[in-house]
């Protein structure tokens, strides 16, 4: 029962089990709302059923990349820095990655 951050292994594998052309376009969803680039240009835009979207991120009080970048935070963190997956709206893949943990993010929770 419950729910948590996947890690970055779980990332990984989700990663290796996706076709290996334009990955983030096929976990993005809803064209409309991101800025025009490669992401939703692709054939393969939202076919995943994964739904993300551009929600930006949260820093120093204020909002921003509303609909150009989607970031997740990962359970992974070491003292100030935490891992996170970003979508660019200009970039049909994705990888996990490493950030301050100052800044807010949006969380996708795996059941266990």
């Amino acid at each position: 029962t419950g729910w948590h951050l996947p890690t970055e292994i779980e990332v990984e594998t989700f990663y290796d089990i996706l076709p290996e052309i334009d990955r983030a376009s096929r976990i993005a969803t809803n064209s409309d709302l991101w800025e025009d680039g490669a992401l939703n240009a692709s054939q393969y835009f939202g076919t995943t059923g994964f739904n993300a979207l551009p929600a930006g991120l949260y820093e120093d009080g204020s909002t921003y990349s509303e609909n150009f970048n989607a970031f997740f935070w990962l359970s992974s963190s070491t003292n100030n820095v935490a891992a996170y997956v970003g979508i660019n709206f200009d970039i049909t893949n994705f990888s996990p990655n490493y950030i301050s943990k100052a800044d807010g993010y949006s969380v996708r929770c795996l059941k266990n």
